[in-house]
């Protein structure tokens, strides 16, 4: 059975391939230990595919959002320099919210303003070493 769950935040927000109908993201999934007291991420490669799955990707899905993808596990190769080449992400089938909209809303910066459309606004020029998954 080839079947993987995890939960993480987003590290950028997703890019869409129009060529394969795809969205591919980072997850950056904590360890359940700790090394020498700091918590260790891993940071795990996936791809939403389809037409629909990549479009709702592009319209929901921002840098710093907690999510809960599904799906399996998948190893791709190819020929590169007469080297055989691996790459291994996840292929996500379901992918839920863990965070509310007003939990979202609460995290984000003083300065960031609402549009007024529900969607979250994440301002420019946001330090990378704040958020809590780098």
């Amino acid at each position: 059975m080839n079947t993987i769950t995890l939960m993480g935040r987003l590290t950028a927000d997703p890019t869409i391939n129009d060529r394969i109908t795809c969205a591919n993201f980072t997850l950056a999934v904590d360890r359940p230990y700790k090394k020498d007291g700091k918590t260790e991420t891993d940071f795990i490669p996936c791809r939403l595919l389809g037409e629909k799955k990549a479009d709702f990707a592009n319209h929901y899905l921002r840098k710093g959002m907690k999510i809960l993808v599904s799906g399996r596990l998948q190893v791709d190769s190819y020929e590169k320099d007469g080297k055989r080449q691996y790459s291994t992400y996840v292929v996500v089938d379901n992918t839920e919210f863990c965070e509310s909209r007003q939990q979202q809303q609460q995290e984000q910066p003083k300065n960031s303003q609402s549009s007024g459309d529900d969607w979250i606004n994440i301002p420019d020029g946001i330090d990378d070493s704040e958020l809590p998954f780098t």
